[in-house]
């Protein structure tokens, strides 16, 4: 919750309180979920032929429910700033949780704690794309597979395995 608050604190600050996209794709991102959320799906404009300029077909449609449930504009690079926060603590305990079941107790909490406290993997999910969805769901899938392994039955790990596939092309393999 520190890392949260501080980045946002020193984001809002630097930005005079508003929120603004810190890499221009998330413009882009927003565009196709505006334009999703009007009926109009993969394509960056109304009218225009599809395109595949959206990276994260599950990404770009949860930003489409939020536009569709009136973020807007700075709204919408919010809710993404924010969702990411969102999944940033909550793969937190999810790395320490594949981590003690692969390792330990020790590597466990090693593993959440680089996760909580690496700023490249900080950053990803925290400025907005489509990244910290998709780190969360790959720690998701890799917590599904060991269940699996441990006899728990295929469903979860295939659920898993689709959700990481629709957040990124690369999920697929």
């Amino acid at each position: 919750l520190a890392v949260v608050a501080g980045f946002l604190g020193l984001f809002l600050w630097t930005t005079s309180g508003h929120f603004v996209a810190q890499v221009s794709d998330l413009y882009v991102v927003a565009q196709y979920a505006k334009a999703m959320a009007e009926g109009h799906p993969f394509r960056y404009n109304a009218g225009e032929a599809p395109t595949t300029g959206a990276t994260s077909l599950l990404h770009t449609a949860i930003l489409a429910l939020a536009h569709a449930a009136g973020a807007r504009g700075e709204g919408l690079v919010a809710f993404a700033v924010l969702l990411g926060a969102c999944l940033y603590l909550a793969s937190i305990p999810l790395a320490a949780r594949v981590a003690r079941r692969l390792a330990g107790a020790r590597e466990g909490l090693l593993a959440g704690g680089l996760v909580a406290l690496s700023g490249p993997v900080v950053w990803g999910y925290l400025y907005g794309s489509d990244i910290a969805l998709f780190l969360f769901l790959a720690l998701f899938l890799l917590g599904r597979w060991l269940a699996f392994w441990d006899g728990a039955p295929a469903t979860g790990l295939a659920a898993a395995g689709t959700l990481v596939a629709l957040a990124r092309p690369e999920g697929l393999p």
